[in-house]
């Protein structure tokens, strides 16, 4: 019998001991009844807290002590706690993503594909197993000196804890050193159930080493990917990580709630204060709290941010932040802006490339997952009137209600209120433009040109292989596209329109002054310029929406093939695979077969396959020379081959 068994037992022993004296038939009284009730019920407390929160046994378990592990302390209690009083908001979050951001590796939480599978990538042979109820990944000693004229030994690694499980599923592994993790180089892509290795993942340039880092996990993952993170680094390879839970729990956003249950186990005083009209204010309630405060219980997380003093980062990797979600995150973590001049210079002696990973030229976020920085540069987050100041919780909800006519999984995608998918979000500020929306967007109100967030809130942010929703609220503009490279709203929509047409409407309905053009940003579609002579991330975002429907349903899809079918020979992995993905979603290439991490020669044999594809299939013998195809209905090789002649090969390796 385990410890933990032994202390179970004898914790219910004490608390059914006097229920079975008060209750026996001799002292069957009011009060005896009552107290032996009380007594029975601290013991099937007791059972259910022990066996419930089994990630705490197993903390104290030797077994689990060279991993990090989840101890409820300084007043986190975790999840369970919050279940038997808050039954709806526990079962909402627990279909969320954010639950499931960091777990241990299981049966349940382990999605990729374990029976035998084997994945050859450049030479390499990776095999995956499942033993039981654990999961092994067979491969080449990635430690093994790459100067080594020998070829590495295999080895076997047990997966021991995962990070996603929306989007991918990353694999961690023990080192054997404190509780230590590293990253395994092979990653899970639950969309396509496909193993692909790590750099295959993010958009990275194709010289970049996998993140083969010891400790990676518990100096930064451990931050966002989990609850009350204590990263408890004591040296190079002495790390003994601590968390309150695995993934973003509860108290993620409320705060510690210890002091919540002690003041509210008692159920008559609970009632007394709630029909007394008492706040409270024994937990974090983040859609009460102060303007702009509300927004930073996402932020903390959801941000491009740096420890203020190299103090706080020496005390982060010790005991984690002193944040707390009611808190202000500033100055212990601050938001980097070029603006702060002197702050980025210095960012950049260490890292040369920290700014063109993050943002645009123009300081807009351009990375996945960090939506607070365009929040906050936001007017409509600026405003002077705190009532109509916009916040994380104008659009998102992280528990819907029982009404909510969608189910959880069709929430738990974004976590958006049910009106936040049209344009009430923001009409009810802008409730001038409600009367009419079709005389401010010069589209059919029905349309996807009329819904409010395709202009002002366009898919110009790149994570995850797709484009996001930037969350800085702006207006279209081609003298952005001109000036920073951001593609923008009009043409990421009218993929076969150039900025000479994009600033001739904006001048007409909006009276933006048109922006002084190259040649061939009048002749050429914007959307081809982006793919040739832009960067990874132009050229990703680009062929992303190339994929998107109401793109293709305004630009049409008959002419989106060959160039989908170029980018298929692109040095970058992700520029691949998203290419490949919207050119399989074209009519005529549903059976099509492309591996993006497949020898070169293979690929290009499957590139050459999607263009006699659309030869074959494209009939209007109509010259589009901003589209690169000529009167015959041919694509204009030479045109594409010296466009491509002026691409922007600056290496990006975007902050995901």
């Amino acid at each position: 019998m385990t410890t933990e068994t032994i202390l179970l037992v004898a914790l219910v022993a004490l608390a059914a001991w006097p229920a079975a004296r008060l209750v026996h038939p001799a002292r069957l009284t009011p009060r005896g009844l009552a107290l032996g009730l009380t007594g029975l019920a601290i013991a099937v407390a007791c059972g259910f807290m022990l066996v419930g929160n089994t990630e705490s046994l197993q903390a104290i378990d030797p077994e689990t002590s060279d991993r990090p592990m989840a101890i409820p302390s300084q007043g986190y209690i975790s999840s369970e706690n919050c279940r038997s009083c808050h039954p709806h908001q526990y079962s909402t979050w627990h279909r969320s993503y954010h639950r499931t951001m960091t777990t241990v590796a299981s049966p349940e939480t382990t999605k990729g594909d374990f029976d035998n599978a084997t994945v050859e990538v450049d030479g390499s042979v990776f095999r995956m197993t499942r033993k039981d109820d654990e999961f092994w990944m067979e491969m080449d000693d990635p430690d093994h000196p790459t100067s080594a004229a020998e070829k590495p030994p295999r080895i076997d690694r047990q997966i021991r804890m995962i990070t996603g499980s929306h989007h991918l599923q990353f694999y961690w592994t023990t080192t054997g050193r404190t509780r230590e993790l590293v990253m395994l180089p092979m990653v899970y892509n639950l969309g396509d159930k496909t193993w692909v290795p790590f750099g295959a993942t993010l958009l990275r340039p194709p010289d970049e080493p996998d993140a083969h880092v010891p400790g990676l996990w518990n100096k930064v993952c451990i931050q966002c990917h989990t609850t009350f993170a204590q990263p408890k680094v004591m040296g190079e390879s002495e790390m003994y990580s601590e968390v309150s839970e695995f993934g973003i729990s509860c108290e993620a956003c409320h705060g510690p709630a210890e002091n919540h249950v002690e003041v509210n186990q008692d159920m008559m005083t609970r009632y007394r204060r709630r029909l007394a009209g008492e706040k409270d204010d024994s937990v974090v309630e983040p859609t009460q709290l102060a303007s702009k405060v509300d927004s930073q219980v996402c932020g903390q997380c959801h941000s491009v941010n740096r420890a203020g003093r190299r103090s706080v980062w020496d005390e982060y990797l010790r005991n984690g932040f002193a944040y707390r979600p009611g808190g202000e995150v500033e100055p212990e973590r601050m938001f980097p802006r070029l603006s702060y001049t002197n702050i980025i210079n210095e960012i950049l002696k260490t890292d040369p490339y920290y700014v063109i990973d993050n943002f645009w030229p123009d300081g807009m976020v351009r990375v996945a997952g960090r939506e607070y920085n365009g929040l906050i540069e936001s007017p409509c987050y600026q405003h002077d009137d705190d009532a109509k100041r916009l916040s994380c919780f104008s659009c998102h909800e992280m528990h819907p209600d029982d009404t909510d006519p969608r189910s959880l999984d069709e929430w738990a995608n974004d976590q958006l209120k049910p009106d936040a998918g049209g344009d009430q979000a923001c009409l009810q500020c802008h409730q001038d433009y409600a009367k009419d929306i079709s005389a401010h967007t010069r589209h059919a109100p029905n349309s996807s040109g009329s819904r409010c967030y395709n202009c002002h809130m366009p898919h110009t942010t790149y994570g995850l292989l797709k484009g996001i929703r930037s969350h800085q609220v702006s207006s279209p503009s081609a003298q952005e596209s001109v000036e920073v490279g951001r593609p923008n709203a009009c043409n990421l929509c009218h993929l076969d329109q150039t900025l000479e047409w994009t600033g001739a409407k904006l001048e007409e309905w909006h009276q933006i002054d048109k922006p002084q053009l190259k040649p061939e940003q009048k002749e050429v579609a914007a959307s081809v310029l982006w793919l040739t002579q832009g960067d990874a991330a132009q050229r990703a975002l680009t062929a992303w929406h190339m994929g998107w429907k109401p793109a293709l349903e305004a630009s049409g899809a008959d002419w989106v093939a060959p160039h989908l079918a170029r980018q298929l020979d692109d040095p970058y992995n992700a520029v691949r695979y998203i290419s490949a993905r919207s050119l399989k979603g074209l009519p005529g290439y549903e059976d099509w077969s492309y591996n993006y991490v497949g020898p070169v020669e293979k690929r290009r044999e499957a590139a050459s396959v999607a263009l006699d594809r659309w030869s074959g299939s494209f009939r209007e013998n109509v010259e589009k020379k901003r589209l690169l195809i000529g009167s015959d209905g041919k694509f204009d090789e030479a045109s594409y081959s010296r466009l491509l002649q002026y691409r922007d090969n600056t290496p990006i390796n975007m902050a995901e």
